[in-house]
């Protein structure tokens, strides 16, 4: 069965036409989930403040005001690692619509092994690489704050630590 050329055209171009809306829609979707992260921790920042201004006022010796201080630096640093966390979990899931719009738009135009191809493999392995970054970012700055929370914990024995002779 032969295609008429102008019908090739027409159903290349639908093609073509429901990628980008899909696309668009992704990243709709991604920008409002960015939005909703945003306004959630600005609302919280503007209360936390607030409460912190308020236990300020009250703090009556140097170790109260410190202890404030130390308390608000430690809870903003585990908001703000929930709030990056958020955001890349919104950028990712983002990303991943966006990919498999790409990737069914090459399988659809049977561009299984040309550019369309390789321009996906490429697209993957930075995505690869950027999530294995973050999530070693995401490691250490989870284990700093682990050790900071624990500052009034005693410390350990140097001499078990040191490795044998």
């Amino acid at each position: 069965m032969t295609t008429n050329p102008e019908q090739f055209l027409l159903d290349a171009w639908k093609q073509q036409a429901t990628v980008l809306l899909r696309s668009v829609e992704a990243m709709a979707q991604g920008a409002e989930k960015i939005r909703e992260t945003q306004l959630a921790a600005a609302s919280d920042a503007h209360a936390c403040a607030l409460r912190v201004e308020k236990s300020v006022a009250n703090a009556q010796t140097a170790l109260e005001l410190w202890n404030v201080q130390f308390n608000w630096a430690l809870e903003n640093s585990q908001k703000s690692l929930a709030y990056w966390r958020n955001l890349f979990e919104a950028a990712n899931e983002t990303n991943v619509k966006l990919g498999s719009c790409l990737r069914e738009q090459a399988q659809g135009s049977g561009a299984g092994s040309g550019t369309a191809s390789q321009a996906l493999i490429a697209l993957d392995a930075a995505y690869g690489e950027m999530l294995k970054n973050s999530q070693r970012m995401f490691a250490m700055t989870t284990d700093a704050l682990t050790v900071a929370s624990r500052l009034g914990a005693p410390q350990p024995d140097r001499q078990a630590l040191r490795p044998p002779a």
